[in-house]
């Protein structure tokens, strides 16, 4: 059964769409509204303070530092399944002019809920000039979390640039996004990796493995082209990291490059995989496990990746860090990379 309303509010634009991404950054501690802080007044963190607070290696750690780290705990936010639907109905109420909500199947008694954010309209050239550019296609984007239920920042990381992106017009202009905020929303609730039916959605996009949730998606998004698509993940690791199905030429190192070296995942020495991941760079790693959500939105888009934040770092440095891989890409892909 499908379900729509449809969103817009014309606001102030920000000046400069990278400081959108610091602003995230500040503006979410549980991703229950949005700064209304002038970007002016936002300091983008120091490397020096990321030197201070990202994990490294395990065995580099004092057991002072191991303490104070806690590398061996889980510090994920527990997610209210029932509350971030009703917030983002409320989102397609509050604009509904700009944001279409649709309810893609019902899981457990509450909707998987799809959010399309309309482009702003874009005006060609400068004021005062009699010859105006051609306005640039808006880069058109999925971010999507919540595919395993026990990593739950990506869903406060997906809230938080929702509600800026509604706020600001300059950045509806250059990103149509489509979001998928809770795509595991009974192991959400429940803070399982696995769905109720204890199946592994991140591995049910692949004939005869599907899952209600996979089906759902693959319906809605099956006849569709992205320029990028984003899955946040987190990971029992001690750094954040970047996967890609495939060759990007630079835009992954780009990404990366928003973040400070201590602050990536790094293989021991002598070790060139981490987990099922091969790492090429610091950072930066390939996998091509059958069945994922990324490898399905690989064929639908010109750069599809999986962010992971490391589950062992505080949970607001959980969001800081992803907040900030996520504008990376929004931005570097807009720059530099292809569109479809």
């Amino acid at each position: 059964m499908m379900r729509s309303h449809s969103i817009s509010q014309p606001r102030r634009a920000v000046s400069y769409a990278f400081i959108f991404t610091l602003s995230l950054v500040f503006a979410v501690a549980s991703a229950s509204s949005v700064s209304a802080r002038p970007s002016h007044q936002l300091r983008r963190p120091s490397h020096h303070a990321y030197e201070r607070s990202a994990l490294t290696r395990r065995h580099t750690l004092t057991r002072s530092a191991q303490r104070r780290w806690h590398v061996d705990a889980y510090h994920d936010p527990k997610v209210d399944v029932r509350a971030v639907n009703k917030k983002l109905e409320a989102f397609a109420k509050a604009h509904p002019k700009n944001v279409k909500l649709t309810a893609l199947t019902h899981v457990s008694g509450e909707p998987l809920y799809r959010v399309d954010v309309m482009a702003a309209p874009q005006v060609g050239g400068n004021k005062g000039n009699k010859a105006k550019t051609k306005p640039t296609r808006p880069l058109r984007v999925l971010l999507s979390s919540g595919v395993h239920g026990n990593e739950p920042t990506g869903v406060y990381a997906t809230l938080a640039l929702l509600g800026k992106i509604l706020k600001d017009d300059h950045l509806r202009q250059r990103f149509f996004v489509t979001f998928i905020p809770m795509v595991n929303s009974s192991g959400l609730a429940a803070m399982t990796r696995k769905n109720a039916r204890d199946q592994d959605i991140n591995r049910s996009f692949i004939v005869g493995h599907q899952t209600a949730e996979g089906r759902a998606l693959t319906r809605s998004l099956g006849g569709e082209r992205f320029d990028l698509s984003l899955d946040l993940h987190g990971a029992f690791r001690e750094g954040f990291f970047l996967i890609r199905a495939k060759d990007d030429g630079t835009i992954s190192q780009r990404i990366l490059s928003s973040m400070p070296s201590a602050a990536l995942l790094a293989p021991a020495p002598g070790e060139s995989a981490v987990g099922p991941y091969e790492l090429h760079s610091r950072g930066g790693a390939t996998s091509n496990n059958p069945g994922t959500f990324k490898g399905f939105m690989s064929e639908r888009s010109t750069y599809s990746y999986t962010l992971e934040y490391p589950r062992r770092l505080a949970s607001k440095r959980q969001l800081s860090g992803l907040l900030r891989l996520v504008g990376s890409a929004l931005n570097n892909v807009d720059r530099h990379g292809q569109r479809n």
